[in-house]
């Protein structure tokens, strides 16, 4: 994951662009839909992100 960080360069490492599990509130967004691999790198911050648009209301599908 380093890799890709430093291939990304983000001017800015807590931007949302980054991650959008850093974003001040999760209401109001699109629906959204996870596919979420057991061996993912990203699979934790997958599943939390996951949970919190489930706790903000936004409708998503697992």
């Amino acid at each position: 994951m380093k890799q890709f960080t430093r291939w990304y360069q983000p001017s800015d490492a807590a931007s949302i662009t980054v991650s959008p599990l850093l974003a001040s509130q999760f209401d109001g967004l699109s629906p959204a839909y996870f596919q979420i691999c057991g061996r993912d790198p990203l699979r934790d911050e997958g599943l939390a992100y996951a949970d919190a648009l489930h706790e903000a209301g936004s409708p998503l599908n697992i």
